[in-house]
């Protein structure tokens, strides 16, 4: 390299011409491209995660919700509280306690989904922008309802009626979400810190293969 600018430069044996040693347009091209549809790949799974979870978290939302209103006629909540009986096989059913343990799952899993691939964001405001559009799809059939009587616009209306009927247990439902998700922090942390290890040993072994290399030269 050139001591002063720290240039590689190649010299022409015959006239003793220096010039600035460059890639070639094709292969910079080339890894250019490459890098780029590996960031529209990480886009695209990115986005479709975000997707596959939030279309779970609403359906078991509303799932939870039916179940609560239609067999124990309460709060999810306080069916966990004050009747944690009619969980049982016997009685109503335990298909709210199963639902709630998908719920946990999927939560915790976008929890550390956010706290893993997109550590570089903030984690509060890109928990509660998550928590906001889960709720949001969550209440959208009543939505619809309300906003179609207020503008009253004729013939049956648009958006569920029985959804207007649950929006306290909904919202019980979606607080649920939200906590569950904060549950998954720790195991992103964890997943990181191997991620992180697995990464340096494997440029570990890279820079050892290499160095064996030019010893061996």
């Amino acid at each position: 390299p050139d001591p002063f600018y720290n240039l590689p430069l190649v010299i022409c044996p015959d006239c003793r011409t220096p010039a600035v040693r460059r890639r070639d347009p094709l292969i910079t091209g080339f890894r250019t491209a490459r890098k780029a549809s590996r960031s529209i790949l990480i886009i695209f799974v990115q986005a479709a995660f975000l997707l596959g979870t939030t279309t779970a978290s609403v359906a078991l939302i509303r799932d939870i919700t039916e179940i609560a209103v239609e067999r124990h006629d309460k709060n999810p909540v306080l069916v966990f509280l004050t009747a944690p009986g009619e969980l049982h096989r016997d009685a109503v059913g335990p298909d709210l306690a199963v639902s709630t343990l998908a719920l946990l799952l999927v939560a915790g899993f976008t929890g550390a989904w956010m706290r893993s691939a997109l550590a570089h964001l903030r984690p509060w405001p890109t928990w509660l922008a998550i928590v906001a559009l889960t709720t949001f799809f969550a209440l959208l059939p009543a939505f619809i309802f309300y906003a179609w009587r207020a503008l009253d616009i004729g013939g049956r209306p648009m958006g569920s009626f029985a959804q207007t009927r649950v929006i306290p247990e909904t919202l019980t439902a979606c607080a649920m979400h939200a906590a569950f998700i904060l549950a998954g922090f720790p195991f992103a942390r964890t997943a990181r810190n191997a991620w992180t290890a697995h990464k340096q040993n494997r440029w570990a072994k890279r820079r050892r293969a290499r160095r064996r290399l030019r010893d061996d030269r």
